[in-house]
């Protein structure tokens, strides 16, 4: 699972990043051309993930929920450490958003990628930064959505599994099961139908600023 878990996002993300231009242009587009494209440049992009794992966001919010959580004493001091961990993030988070297509649709290296990548975003700041608020936004909008869709039936669930077990009812258990794994495949699939749609929007972007510097 561990395995999986680093490796395969980065695989598949890297082919559909190859796949896309195709589809957007028109193109036939294969899914055993996101497979090749994916392997092929695999390591470029392992690398990339590898180097910049420490910058993304999630870690700042856990870290603080584990400070918070375990060692509460610790929070006042560890604020500021936080918040400019946390700055540093959300400057690599908005001036790297090109590095991945850099590598794979212009055959770059990483630290090259990562240069060009700080100079588009240099040069379209103002721009990017409203696709990135509006990104936001349907990103709340879709959790949100989410939550109310998935989030009441999941607590009848739980609460159903909570009660099949006190009356050792173990049909009412393995419905309670099957029912959360269904509620999982769908979150799962919503959570694809996005990370395609950002994908998307970030290759038209790219299709488009990089003529600025060619």
């Amino acid at each position: 699972f561990t395995v999986g878990y680093i490796f395969l996002p980065v695989y598949f993300h890297g082919g559909l990043i190859k796949i896309l231009p195709h589809a957007i242009k028109g193109d036939e587009e294969r899914f055993r051309m996101g497979i090749a494209e994916g392997t092929k440049y695999f390591l470029p992009l392992f690398e990339y993930k590898a180097l910049f794992s420490p910058f993304r966001l999630t870690w700042v919010f856990l870290t603080y929920w584990l400070i918070r959580t375990f060692v509460p004493e610790m929070i006042s001091v560890t604020l500021i450490p936080l918040g400019l961990w946390f700055t540093v993030n959300l400057l690599v988070t908005v001036f790297f958003i090109f590095t991945e297509f850099f590598i794979f649709l212009e055959d770059e290296r990483v630290i090259p990628a990562i240069g060009k990548s700080i100079h588009l975003v240099f040069i379209n700041l103002e721009q990017v930064l409203h696709i990135l608020f509006l990104i936001l936004l349907i990103g709340l909008r879709v959790i949100f959505n989410t939550l109310i869709t998935f989030g009441i039936p999941a607590l009848i669930i739980f609460l159903g599994s909570l009660i099949a077990s006190t009356i050792v009812s173990t049909i009412l258990v393995v419905i309670a099961v099957l029912l959360g794994v269904a509620l999982l495949l769908l979150v799962s699939y919503i959570n694809a139908i996005i990370d395609v749609f950002l994908t998307a929007a970030w290759a038209l972007l790219f299709e488009r600023y990089k003529k600025q510097i060619e």
